[in-house]
This record gives structure tokens, sequence and C-alpha cells, in this order.
């Protein structure tokens, strides 16, 4: 069996044990009326300049921009949109804020759209060109709003998630379904100049790490192979190697 899919089952065996399958995730999104359900989405623009061109056209705005985008990608789009509108969390600042400041604001953000549960099942088997091309579109959604945001979702459920997916074996699948319920998040910092140390920041005391790049190990003198590299350590008594 392919060591991808085996990944994939254990994560939906995890996840499915959870008995709380209520996601608002692409998956959960009914796209079989989603043309009728993007127009209902897509609402007038306020009375303006413009509003003279738009009763002359001989087609509605709406109609082209189903057309260029896709129905699907349009209704994904403004269901976080909405959800974003609402949550005081995502709305724009008063001032300008410092870099740090920016930084926490993207990280609660961040969280909070965990706790939305439009979790990206991109590499989930199940109608996976439409959860791949959902990933993507929730990418754009986001970097719409602010490309650090859209950073950390892609670092988060992409990059690390993606480590996992081909690097790692059935048993690595837990921390695909942590991720995915928002049970740990995913940060990049430099372990070394020779290695970079993806940390993967839980809400306990004891974070899970991993490592990869093309030199050695700090921690236990490994050359990695594979981008999934050295190890996730759980706690400091129990570590196990993750490389292949």
């Amino acid at each position: 069996m392919d060591q991808g899919f085996s990944i994939v089952e254990e994560a939906e065996r995890i996840t499915a044990s959870r008995g709380n399958l209520n996601h608002e995730t692409p998956r959960a999104i009914d796209f079989k009326n989603a043309e009728d359900q993007a127009r209902r989405m897509l609402e007038e623009f306020p009375p303006g300049p413009l509003s003279l061109y738009r009763e002359k056209a001989s087609f509605r705005w709406q109609d082209m921009k189903i057309l260029l985008d896709g129905a699907e990608n349009v209704l994904l789009k403004y269901k976080v949109w909405k959800r974003m509108e609402s949550d005081p969390l995502f709305h724009r600042p008063s001032r300008p804020m410092t870099i740090e400041e920016h930084r926490d604001m993207s990280t609660k953000q961040f969280r909070r759209f965990i706790e939305y549960q439009f979790t990206p099942y991109f590499m989930l088997r199940e109608n996976f060109p439409l959860q791949l091309k959902a990933y993507l579109w929730l990418q754009e959604a986001l970097n719409m709003y602010d490309a650090s945001l859209s950073l950390r979702f892609n670092v988060h459920f992409g990059l690390f998630s993606g480590a996992i997916l081909t690097a790692g074996s059935s048993r690595h699948a837990q921390f695909i379904d942590k991720g995915m319920h928002g049970e740990s998040y995913t940060i990049i910092s430099s372990a070394s100049g020779r290695i970079r140390k993806y940390n993967i920041c839980s809400n306990h005391e004891n974070g899970h790490t991993a490592w990869h790049g093309n030199g050695r190990c700090d921690d236990c003198d490994h050359i990695p192979r594979t981008l999934l590299c050295c190890a996730i350590s759980i706690s400091a008594e129990n570590m196990f190697s993750a490389s292949t």
C-alpha cells in the first residue's frame, strides 16, 4: 500500500474516533447547487458612478464572476469572508501595528480560523481534485485579506502536513489530526545555520518538533535523507525517529 495513503487512512480513523465530525470544511460544503448558492452570496454593489453602466450591460456581473472563477471557488471564498467579517478579531486596526503586534495578531487570527473548522482535507483520497482546489481557494481567500495569515495557513497545512504525509508513516497520522483540529500549531524557526527546525507549538507544555535539512541533526547526529528528517518530540522522555 502506498505510504501516503496509509497515513491518510489512519488520520481518517483517528478523526472519526473523535465522534465530532461537525466540520464546516470544504468536504462539508454542499457543492451540488454551488452556482445558485454563489449567486445568492454575490450581493449587488451599493449605488455609485458605475451603476448606470451595470444597468446597460447585457449580462449580470455575478454571472461573469462565476464563469471566470467557478461557482465552487466563489462559494467557498465568500463563506470564509462572511465568517471573518462577522468576527471583530479580523477587523482592521485603527492604527498602524508594529511588526511584533502584526505577528501576534496574525497568530491569533490563524488560531481562530482553525476554530472555524474550514479544515483543508486536501490530502484525503475522497474527491482529491476538489479537495486540492479547495486548499488553494482557501489560501487565496486568506491572502486577499492578509499575506501573513495566508503564509501561516500554508506552512501549517501545506508544508508540515505535507512533510508528514510524504515522509512519515501511519504512526505519525496523529500529528495531522491534531493540526486539523487546532490542537497544534506550526511555526518556522532556525535551529542552526545548517538545519531548519519546524516547531509544532501545541497548547501543552511540551511541543512537537521536527527538523529537516542537509546537515546533521543537533540532537541525535542523524543525517537526514527526507523532508521530515529527524524526530518528532512528544516530550523530553519520549522521542522516536521520524526519518526513513
